[in-house]
Parts: structure tokens; sequence; C-alpha cells
């Protein structure tokens, strides 16, 4: 464990991680980073409404994405399915922003909206009704979002 522990700690970008992403330490600062989310926001995951969110534009069918909401609280769950197609060549498994043409998530959320964090990103997503997949999934090939007060 000393070594997971020491990946753990080292802090790596998205970036770094995807480069080297066939020695675990990506899935290893997912997993580490959605626990820690939901350490953070435990009535959210544990007694939060289930909601399938609708996904337009021309790859639409290649995205699976929903919302759990509970006391004025959101997360919002992004994930690629069957893209390998749009990932080309690529040495590292996450699709580039602009191959995503104009799919995007359509978000349940009021008219007053809330800004919302992605799990590896430091910037606040811009906030919309509409949430395109070649901003939610630019850093990182799937996302967790988490309704903030930055």
């Amino acid at each position: 464990y000393a070594a997971r522990q020491q990946a753990l700690g080292a802090g790596s970008t998205p970036a770094k991680l995807l480069e080297q992403w066939q020695d675990g330490r990506v899935k290893q600062q997912l997993i580490a980073r959605v626990l820690r989310a939901r350490a953070e926001h435990p009535e959210l995951f544990r007694h939060g409404t289930y909601e399938p969110l609708q996904v337009l534009g021309e790859h639409a069918n290649r995205v699976f994405a929903f919302s759990r909401s509970y006391a004025g609280k959101r997360a919002i769950v992004i994930v690629p399915r069957l893209a390998s197609e749009l990932l080309g060549t690529a040495c590292v498994p996450l699709v580039e922003p602009e191959q995503w043409g104009d799919t995007h998530v359509v978000l349940p959320l009021p008219q007053s909206l809330p800004t919302l964090k992605g799990l590896f990103s430091d910037t606040a997503v811009t906030p919309d009704r509409e949430l395109r997949m070649s901003t939610a999934l630019k850093e990182f090939p799937v996302n967790l979002f988490i309704q903030s007060e930055l």
C-alpha cells in the first residue's frame, strides 16, 4: 500500500495521469476524487434523487449523463460510451474537444444557475442550461460536477 499512498500523494495533473494511463494511477486518482466528493456531500450521495439527463447533438448516443439532487445540492455525472471511433489514433483515452461537435447535456437547473465544478479542474464550468461535451470532457475522459458556491 505504500506505493499506492505515494502515487496518491504525488498530485499529478490530468494530462500527466492520462499520458501514463496504463500504470493505473489515473483510475486511482479518479476513485479517490469521487470518494472525496462523496465524503464532502454525504447526504447528496446517500439520499439524492436520480434523474437521467437528456443529451443532444451529433454524438448524443455516445454519452451517458445523470444528475443526483438533494436539499438544493446537485451532482452531475457525464461519461462517454462507445467513443473509440472518436478517439481515432490518440495515444491517450481522451476524446479531443472538437470531436464532440455540437453534443451537449441539457441541465435540469433553475433559472438562477449555480456554478458547476468538475473533479479534475480548478476552474468552474461556465454556467448555462446546456453543458457542451467539448467543455465537460476537455481535460479528462469522465467527469462529476458538483454544484459550487465559487
